[in-house]
C-alpha cells in the first residue's frame, strides 16, 4: 500500500509541476498537500539479520513458550508465518525433522509461500527445547495466544521479542525481527558450507538469487571464515611480558614467534 500510494504522489507531482511550467495547472496544489517525492537514499539499509551469538541471546532470555518458539526460528529458518501455523503433529521429535504444512498471517490460514511442503531438519538443542515445551503433550498449536488462537507477528515483537533486544541494547530497524532470525540462519547455513540445493529445500526457496542476497548482508562479517585463519595479533596472558613473567621488547612489525623469543632471551 506504501508502494502504491508513492507511485500515485509521483504522478500527481509530475502531472503538477509540468502544468505549473506551462502556466495551464487544472489541479489545485493546495488541497492535497502531498511532500515531494524524496530522492533514493545514497547508503542502503542492512536487512535485518541475527548473528547466531545474537540468536542464542535471544533464545536464553525468552520466557515460557517464547524460549522454544525463538529456538526454532533461530534453528529452522521458518518464516513467522510457518512458525505461527506449526502443529505438535508437524514435530518429529525422534528424528529430529518438522514438516511445514501451511502458514498463518494475521489469523489467515493458508499454504507456504511456494506453495509446497517441505521438511526442515533441527538439532539436538532445539529437540530438546520443543520437548520441555511441550510437556508430553500431543496436538493442537505448538504455540498460542491465551484464547488458544493463532500468534500474531505484531504481538510477538511488541510484548517479547522487542524488549529482549532491548535488554541487549540493540537497536533494531522496524519490526520484522521475526525474520532477522531466518535471515541469519540461512547465511550461517550458507557460510557454514551447506549447498545451496540444500538450503533451498530446508528454507523454501526457489532460486539461490535470495541465498546470496542474505549472505551478502550477513552482519558477523563472515565469521565462520574468519575462524579458520591464524590470529594477526597473538594475546599473551600478561600483555607485555614473556612466560615467566618478565617485560619484553615490544615486537617490531611483521615480527614472527622467533623475534618474540630472541625479545625473551635478551629482557632474561
Amino acid at each position: 500500500m506504501r508502494n502504491l500510494f508513492g507511485i500515485v504522489r509521483a504522478v500527481y507531482n509530475f502531472y503538477l509541476d509540468e502544468t505549473l511550467q506551462h502556466g495551464k495547472t487544472t489541479m489545485l496544489p493546495w488541497l492535497i498537500k502531498w511532500s515531494k517525492v524524496e530522492p533514493a537514499a545514497d547508503v542502503e539499509a542492512d536487512a535485518p539479520c541475527f548473528t547466531s551469538e545474537l540468536m542464542a541471546a535471544i533464545v536464553e532470555m525468552g520466557r515460557g513458550q517464547y524460549r522454544s518458539l525463538f529456538a526454532v526460528a533461530a534453528g529452522g529458518g521458518l518464516r513467522a508465518g510457518e512458525l505461527f501455523a506449526l502443529r505438535v503433529e508437524d514435530v518429529n521429535l525422534n528424528d529430529g525433522v518438522i514438516t511445514v504444512r501451511r502458514s498463518i498471517v494475521e489469523g489467515m490460514k493458508g499454504t507456504p509461500k511456494n506453495g509446497e511442503i517441505r521438511h526442515v531438519p533441527i538439532d539436538v538443542s532445539v529437540v530438546t527445547e520443543i520437548r520441555k515445551h511441550l510437556n508430553g503433550r500431543k496436538s493442537g498449536l505448538m504455540w498460542h495466544s491465551n484464547r488458544c488462537t493463532p500468534l500474531r507477528l505484531n504481538s510477538v515483537w511488541k510484548w517479547q521479542l522487542k524488549p529482549i533486544l532491548k535488554k541487549l541494547s540493540i537497536k533494531f530497524p522496524g519490526r520484522n525481527g521475526m525474520h532477522a532470525f531466518r535471515h541469519g540462519r540461512i547465511s550461517y547455513l550458507a557460510y557454514s558450507g551447506v549447498t545451496f540445493a540444500v538450503i533451498r529445500e530446508w528454507v523454501g526457496h526457489g532460486s539461490d538469487a535470495m541465498i546470496k542476497h542474505y549472505m551478502a548482508k550477513w552482519q558477523s562479517n563472515n565469521a565462520s571464515e574468519m575462524a579458520k585463519l591464524q590470529p594477526v595479533v597473538h594475546t599473551e596472558n600478561r600483555q607485555n611480558s614473556g612466560g615467566d613473567g618478565k617485560e619484553v621488547a615490544p615486537l617490531e612489525p611483521n615480527g614472527t614467534e622467533s623475534h618474540r623469543k630472541e625479545a625473551g632471551a635478551k629482557a632474561a
